[in-house]
Protein backbone atom coordinates (compact mmCIF):
# COMPACT_ATOMS: atom_id res chain seq x y z
CA UNK A 1 0.00 0.00 0.00
CA UNK A 2 1.36 3.52 -0.98
CA UNK A 3 2.15 5.37 1.83
CA UNK A 4 2.44 9.48 1.11
CA UNK A 5 4.26 10.31 4.22
CA UNK A 6 2.07 13.28 5.10
CA UNK A 7 -0.78 14.07 7.94
CA UNK A 8 -2.88 15.44 5.43
CA UNK A 9 -6.28 13.56 5.63
CA UNK A 10 -6.79 13.37 1.90
CA UNK A 11 -3.33 11.97 1.35
CA UNK A 12 -4.08 9.47 4.48
CA UNK A 13 -7.40 8.47 2.58
CA UNK A 14 -5.52 7.77 -0.38
CA UNK A 15 -2.79 5.20 0.83
CA UNK A 16 -6.27 3.34 1.49
CA UNK A 17 -8.81 3.91 -1.21
CA UNK A 18 -6.01 5.29 -3.60
CA UNK A 19 -4.63 1.98 -4.99
CA UNK A 20 -5.67 0.50 -8.28
CA UNK A 21 -9.24 -1.57 -7.80
CA UNK A 22 -9.93 -0.22 -4.40
CA UNK A 23 -12.68 2.05 -5.02
CA UNK A 24 -13.89 -0.03 -7.17
CA UNK A 25 -14.13 -2.73 -4.72
CA UNK A 26 -15.90 -0.57 -2.90
CA UNK A 27 -18.08 0.50 -5.84
CA UNK A 28 -19.30 -2.85 -5.96
CA UNK A 29 -19.91 -3.70 -2.72
CA UNK A 30 -22.23 -0.54 -1.89
CA UNK A 31 -23.99 -2.04 -5.19
CA UNK A 32 -24.20 -5.03 -2.92
CA UNK A 33 -21.82 -7.42 -4.19
CA UNK A 34 -20.61 -9.28 -1.20
CA UNK A 35 -19.16 -12.30 -2.66
CA UNK A 36 -15.38 -12.78 -4.12
CA UNK A 37 -16.73 -14.41 -7.56
CA UNK A 38 -19.98 -11.36 -8.13
CA UNK A 39 -17.15 -9.29 -6.81
CA UNK A 40 -15.17 -10.47 -10.01
CA UNK A 41 -17.86 -10.32 -12.64
CA UNK A 42 -18.65 -6.57 -11.81
CA UNK A 43 -14.72 -6.36 -12.54
CA UNK A 44 -13.76 -8.57 -15.06
CA UNK A 45 -10.44 -7.18 -15.66
CA UNK A 46 -9.10 -7.79 -11.98
CA UNK A 47 -6.83 -10.96 -11.12
CA UNK A 48 -8.36 -13.27 -8.23
CA UNK A 49 -4.49 -12.44 -6.74
CA UNK A 50 -5.21 -8.53 -6.99
CA UNK A 51 -8.74 -8.55 -5.73
CA UNK A 52 -8.09 -10.78 -2.86
CA UNK A 53 -4.39 -8.68 -1.84
CA UNK A 54 -6.73 -5.59 -2.20
CA UNK A 55 -9.22 -7.23 0.01
CA UNK A 56 -7.06 -8.55 3.26
CA UNK A 57 -5.92 -4.66 2.61
CA UNK A 58 -9.12 -2.65 3.39
CA UNK A 59 -10.17 -5.62 5.87
CA UNK A 60 -6.72 -4.70 7.35
CA UNK A 61 -7.70 -0.73 7.23
CA UNK A 62 -10.94 -1.35 8.78
CA UNK A 63 -12.88 -0.71 5.37
CA UNK A 64 -14.42 -4.03 4.83
CA UNK A 65 -15.15 -7.11 7.33
CA UNK A 66 -14.40 -10.83 6.16
CA UNK A 67 -17.04 -13.07 7.57
CA UNK A 68 -17.62 -17.07 7.28
CA UNK A 69 -21.42 -18.14 5.70
CA UNK A 70 -23.66 -19.53 7.84
CA UNK A 71 -23.97 -23.22 7.09
CA UNK A 72 -21.71 -22.90 3.70
CA UNK A 73 -18.51 -22.85 2.21
CA UNK A 74 -16.77 -19.83 1.65
CA UNK A 75 -17.05 -16.12 3.20
CA UNK A 76 -18.32 -12.73 2.30
CA UNK A 77 -17.30 -9.35 2.35
CA UNK A 78 -19.38 -6.01 4.49
CA UNK A 79 -18.65 -2.71 4.37
CA UNK A 80 -17.70 -1.60 7.59
CA UNK A 81 -19.69 2.10 9.01
CA UNK A 82 -16.16 3.32 7.34
CA UNK A 83 -16.89 1.51 4.14
CA UNK A 84 -20.62 2.76 4.06
CA UNK A 85 -19.08 6.35 4.47
CA UNK A 86 -17.55 6.05 1.32
CA UNK A 87 -20.72 6.35 -0.69
CA UNK A 88 -20.80 9.84 -0.94
CA UNK A 89 -17.24 9.97 -2.30
CA UNK A 90 -18.40 7.19 -4.61
CA UNK A 91 -21.45 9.19 -5.55
CA UNK A 92 -19.48 12.40 -6.14
CA UNK A 93 -17.00 10.69 -8.30
CA UNK A 94 -19.26 9.59 -10.19
CA UNK A 95 -21.14 12.61 -10.98
CA UNK A 96 -17.44 14.05 -11.38
CA UNK A 97 -17.00 11.83 -14.17
CA UNK A 98 -19.92 11.89 -15.63
CA UNK A 99 -19.72 15.75 -16.40
CA UNK A 100 -15.41 15.41 -16.90
CA UNK A 101 -14.25 12.04 -18.56
CA UNK A 102 -16.70 11.07 -20.80
CA UNK A 103 -14.79 11.76 -23.85
CA UNK A 104 -11.96 9.95 -22.61
CA UNK A 105 -13.81 6.74 -23.19
CA UNK A 106 -11.50 4.45 -25.46
CA UNK A 107 -11.77 1.27 -26.90
CA UNK A 108 -10.29 -0.14 -24.30
CA UNK A 109 -12.79 0.99 -21.89
CA UNK A 110 -16.15 -0.50 -23.71
CA UNK A 111 -16.31 -3.93 -21.82
CA UNK A 112 -19.47 -5.42 -22.36
CA UNK A 113 -18.71 -8.08 -20.15
CA UNK A 114 -19.13 -5.12 -17.32
CA UNK A 115 -21.74 -4.04 -19.38
CA UNK A 116 -24.30 -6.72 -19.18
CA UNK A 117 -23.55 -7.53 -15.92
CA UNK A 118 -24.32 -3.81 -14.89
CA UNK A 119 -27.66 -4.55 -16.43
CA UNK A 120 -28.53 -7.83 -15.05
CA UNK A 121 -28.38 -6.71 -11.43
CA UNK A 122 -30.22 -3.23 -12.25
CA UNK A 123 -33.19 -4.40 -14.07
CA UNK A 124 -36.27 -3.05 -12.42
CA UNK A 125 -37.80 -6.32 -12.06
CA UNK A 126 -41.70 -5.21 -11.13
CA UNK A 127 -41.57 -3.40 -14.72
CA UNK A 128 -41.04 -6.68 -16.00
CA UNK A 129 -43.86 -8.74 -16.92
CA UNK A 130 -45.32 -12.10 -15.16
CA UNK A 131 -43.87 -14.95 -16.30
CA UNK A 132 -40.50 -15.41 -18.01
CA UNK A 133 -38.91 -12.51 -20.14
CA UNK A 134 -35.70 -13.30 -22.04
CA UNK A 135 -33.71 -10.06 -24.02
CA UNK A 136 -30.56 -10.71 -26.48
CA UNK A 137 -28.17 -8.09 -26.83
CA UNK A 138 -26.18 -8.76 -29.65
CA UNK A 139 -23.10 -6.37 -30.20
CA UNK A 140 -21.93 -6.14 -33.74
CA UNK A 141 -18.44 -4.28 -33.20
CA UNK A 142 -17.54 -7.33 -30.77
CA UNK A 143 -14.96 -9.88 -33.05
CA UNK A 144 -15.08 -12.91 -30.24
CA UNK A 145 -17.81 -15.42 -30.81
CA UNK A 146 -18.00 -15.93 -27.35
CA UNK A 147 -18.78 -12.19 -26.27
CA UNK A 148 -20.77 -11.21 -29.22
CA UNK A 149 -24.48 -12.38 -27.97
CA UNK A 150 -25.34 -11.76 -24.51
CA UNK A 151 -28.81 -12.65 -22.98
CA UNK A 152 -30.91 -12.23 -19.93
CA UNK A 153 -33.39 -14.76 -18.46
CA UNK A 154 -35.79 -12.98 -16.60
CA UNK A 155 -38.68 -14.45 -14.47
CA UNK A 156 -39.79 -13.29 -11.01
CA UNK A 157 -36.71 -12.09 -8.74
CA UNK A 158 -34.17 -14.27 -10.48
CA UNK A 159 -31.89 -12.72 -13.58
CA UNK A 160 -29.87 -15.00 -15.23
CA UNK A 161 -26.83 -14.08 -17.44
CA UNK A 162 -25.55 -15.94 -20.25
CA UNK A 163 -23.22 -15.57 -22.94
CA UNK A 164 -24.24 -18.79 -24.38
CA UNK A 165 -27.90 -19.68 -26.04
CA UNK A 166 -30.11 -20.83 -23.34
CA UNK A 167 -32.38 -22.47 -25.72
CA UNK A 168 -35.13 -20.03 -25.12
CA UNK A 169 -37.47 -17.87 -27.09
CA UNK A 170 -36.10 -14.47 -27.22
CA UNK A 171 -38.63 -11.47 -26.40
CA UNK A 172 -36.91 -8.64 -27.63
CA UNK A 173 -33.81 -8.26 -29.69
CA UNK A 174 -30.89 -5.08 -29.03
CA UNK A 175 -28.72 -4.45 -30.97
CA UNK A 176 -26.36 -2.11 -31.72
CA UNK A 177 -22.10 -1.01 -31.17
CA UNK A 178 -20.90 -1.56 -27.75
CA UNK A 179 -19.96 2.30 -28.18
CA UNK A 180 -23.43 3.09 -29.18
CA UNK A 181 -25.25 0.86 -26.60
CA UNK A 182 -22.75 1.76 -23.75
CA UNK A 183 -23.72 5.26 -24.77
CA UNK A 184 -27.57 4.77 -24.18
CA UNK A 185 -27.42 3.00 -20.90
CA UNK A 186 -24.92 6.27 -19.71
CA UNK A 187 -27.24 8.74 -20.80
CA UNK A 188 -24.34 10.28 -22.98
CA UNK A 189 -26.90 9.58 -26.26
CA UNK A 190 -30.70 10.53 -26.23
CA UNK A 191 -32.44 6.92 -26.71
CA UNK A 192 -34.28 9.06 -29.84
CA UNK A 193 -31.08 9.87 -31.26
CA UNK A 194 -30.08 5.97 -31.26
CA UNK A 195 -33.18 5.12 -32.89
CA UNK A 196 -33.68 7.65 -35.49
CA UNK A 197 -29.72 7.37 -36.95
CA UNK A 198 -30.20 3.55 -36.62
CA UNK A 199 -26.88 2.71 -34.57
CA UNK A 200 -29.38 0.91 -32.31
CA UNK A 201 -32.05 -1.20 -33.34
CA UNK A 202 -34.59 -3.60 -31.20
CA UNK A 203 -37.53 -6.22 -31.67
CA UNK A 204 -39.92 -8.01 -29.92
CA UNK A 205 -43.16 -10.32 -30.68
CA UNK A 206 -44.46 -9.57 -26.80
CA UNK A 207 -48.14 -9.15 -26.97
CA UNK A 208 -48.07 -6.47 -24.16
CA UNK A 209 -46.06 -4.18 -25.55
CA UNK A 210 -48.47 -1.58 -25.58
CA UNK A 211 -48.83 -1.95 -21.93
CA UNK A 212 -44.78 -1.71 -21.35
CA UNK A 213 -44.64 1.47 -23.45
CA UNK A 214 -46.69 3.77 -21.65
CA UNK A 215 -44.70 2.48 -18.13
CA UNK A 216 -42.66 5.62 -16.73
CA UNK A 217 -39.50 6.67 -18.02
CA UNK A 218 -36.35 5.37 -17.25
CA UNK A 219 -34.10 6.72 -13.91
CA UNK A 220 -31.11 5.95 -15.25
CA UNK A 221 -28.20 3.52 -14.59
CA UNK A 222 -26.84 5.54 -11.35
CA UNK A 223 -28.86 7.55 -9.29
CA UNK A 224 -25.92 10.76 -9.20
CA UNK A 225 -25.59 10.83 -12.74
CA UNK A 226 -27.03 13.63 -14.07
CA UNK A 227 -27.13 12.89 -17.42
CA UNK A 228 -29.08 9.93 -17.41
CA UNK A 229 -32.01 11.84 -17.56
CA UNK A 230 -31.38 12.73 -21.07
CA UNK A 231 -33.58 9.02 -21.93
CA UNK A 232 -36.48 10.32 -20.82
CA UNK A 233 -38.82 9.57 -23.96
CA UNK A 234 -41.82 11.13 -23.68
CA UNK A 235 -45.27 9.98 -25.34
CA UNK A 236 -44.98 7.35 -28.30
CA UNK A 237 -46.66 5.58 -30.52
CA UNK A 238 -47.90 1.94 -29.48
CA UNK A 239 -46.53 0.10 -32.09
CA UNK A 240 -45.79 -3.74 -32.05
CA UNK A 241 -43.93 -5.81 -34.59
CA UNK A 242 -45.51 -8.13 -37.01
CA UNK A 243 -45.15 -12.25 -36.68
CA UNK A 244 -43.73 -11.66 -40.31
CA UNK A 245 -41.27 -8.90 -38.98
CA UNK A 246 -40.03 -11.56 -35.91
CA UNK A 247 -39.51 -14.21 -38.12
CA UNK A 248 -37.07 -12.37 -40.61
CA UNK A 249 -35.10 -10.84 -37.88
CA UNK A 250 -34.57 -14.08 -36.42
CA UNK A 251 -33.55 -15.62 -39.81
CA UNK A 252 -30.66 -12.33 -39.66
CA UNK A 253 -29.68 -12.41 -36.13
CA UNK A 254 -25.86 -11.17 -38.36
CA UNK A 255 -27.80 -8.20 -40.15
CA UNK A 256 -29.87 -6.88 -37.62
CA UNK A 257 -33.04 -6.18 -39.52
CA UNK A 258 -34.20 -2.34 -39.20
CA UNK A 259 -37.72 -1.58 -38.94
CA UNK A 260 -39.70 1.63 -39.50
CA UNK A 261 -38.55 4.83 -37.43
CA UNK A 262 -42.28 4.47 -35.42
CA UNK A 263 -42.21 0.90 -34.97
CA UNK A 264 -38.30 0.79 -33.67
CA UNK A 265 -39.20 3.90 -31.50
CA UNK A 266 -42.26 1.56 -29.73
CA UNK A 267 -40.40 -1.72 -29.31
CA UNK A 268 -37.07 -0.19 -28.44
CA UNK A 269 -38.52 1.73 -25.45
CA UNK A 270 -40.66 -1.45 -24.45
CA UNK A 271 -37.45 -3.24 -23.69
CA UNK A 272 -35.26 0.00 -22.42
CA UNK A 273 -37.51 0.89 -19.94
CA UNK A 274 -37.29 -3.10 -18.18
CA UNK A 275 -33.75 -2.58 -18.32
CA UNK A 276 -33.30 0.67 -16.21
CA UNK A 277 -33.49 0.14 -12.64
CA UNK A 278 -34.73 2.59 -9.48
CA UNK A 279 -31.69 3.22 -8.08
Amino acid sequence: MRQYGQFCPIAKSAEIIGDPWSILIVREMLLGSSRFNVLQRGLPRISPTVLNTRLNELEERGVIVKRRLNGQRGHEYRLTPAGRELSAVVEALAVWGMRWTRDEMGPDDLDVSFLMFDIQRRIDKTALPEGETVLCFQFTDVKSRNFRQWWLVCQGNEIDLCYEDPGKDVDCYVAGSSRDIIGVWMGDIPLSKALGSGSVHAIGDREDSETHTNRKAPSGSFAAFPLTKQANLGATDNVAASGKDIENFKAKEADILPLRPRERHALVRTCLHQLYAEC
